[in-house]
């Protein structure tokens, strides 16, 4: 699973996700354990809430469980640019 991980786009994650190929706590777990693996090295994030991604991953794995078709993206982990501003945070 996780080589796909890496070479599959954003739009065909849902699919996966949807199939129950793996669930999004499980993207999310993979994701943050990549970036943990090189952020050191390329210093790509600078703020990291994996807390809040794991929250919401439970949420979205939740919401497919029930059936819930939330939007094109649901249950794929994005990254916020650095410039944008988040809860008082820029």
């Amino acid at each position: 699973m996780t080589d796909d991980l890496w070479f599959a786009s954003a739009t065909h994650l849902p699919e996966h996700i949807w199939l129950k190929e793996f669930s999004p706590v499980e993207l999310a777990k993979v994701l943050l354990e990549r970036i943990d693996s090189y952020n050191d090295r390329v210093n790509a994030f600078v703020h990291m809430t994996p807390d809040l991604a794991h929250d919401m991953a439970q949420q979205a794995e939740r919401d497919v469980m029930a059936g819930a078709a939330l939007g094109p993206l649901h249950g794929v982990p994005v990254a916020i640019k650095a410039r944008t501003c988040m809860n008082s945070r820029v």
